[in-house]
């Protein structure tokens, strides 16, 4: 498989150069007119992600808890929901990506799905995240447990929770909603 460019358009440092294949590779290239149009289609499906991706909340409820806020700001929850947490999905650190040395500007990858959480060096929340990958598609959890409390109102957590498709409440055993 040969990879072309356009005359004058910047190439990914790490993408080989290949020169236009022989006549005999019986390979007849479309040519396309360099325009405005094209460069932002090409931008445009540089940044398309490859696979879906859907945004699920958790949250950990236990007796004594009746405002928004007493269950968004829960540290503490039993083995049992770090079980059931730890079956939907593997752990990944949420820390900044790097441009590496050489890469020119603007063609270092977008951060993967799993970074809508904040990867800067601040980690406002929370240094892991839960990731659930199939071929296609993705499962990013927002566990709200594991999300520092930065505020007393929970805000912070509810921007996410509050954002995402679907929301699974884990009521503990014993909940009895009051």
């Amino acid at each position: 498989q040969m990879l072309y460019t356009l005359p004058g358009l910047a190439t990914h440092p790490a993408m080989p150069q290949q020169a236009a294949p022989p006549p005999s590779a019986h390979i007849t290239p479309l040519k396309l007119q360099q325009s405005n149009s094209l460069l932002t289609g090409l931008t445009v499906l540089d940044t398309t992600p490859y696979m879906e991706v859907h945004k699920v909340g958790l949250v950990y409820v236990t007796n004594g808890q009746c405002s928004s806020a007493d269950i968004l700001l829960n540290l503490n929850c039993s083995d049992r929901f770090w079980n059931f947490v730890n079956g939907l999905g593997q752990w990944q650190e949420l820390k900044p990506l790097r441009q590496p040395a050489g890469c020119k500007e603007g063609w270092w990858p977008t951060p993967p799905p799993v970074h809508s959480l904040d990867c800067s060096g601040y980690q406002a929340d929370g240094t892991w995240g839960l990731v659930r990958s199939f071929r296609t598609q993705q499962l990013l959890f927002h566990i709200c447990p594991s999300i520092p409390n930065t505020d007393p109102t929970g805000n912070n957590k509810r921007r996410h929770v509050g954002n995402d498709a679907v929301t699974i409440v884990y009521a503990e055993e014993g909940y009895d909603g009051a």
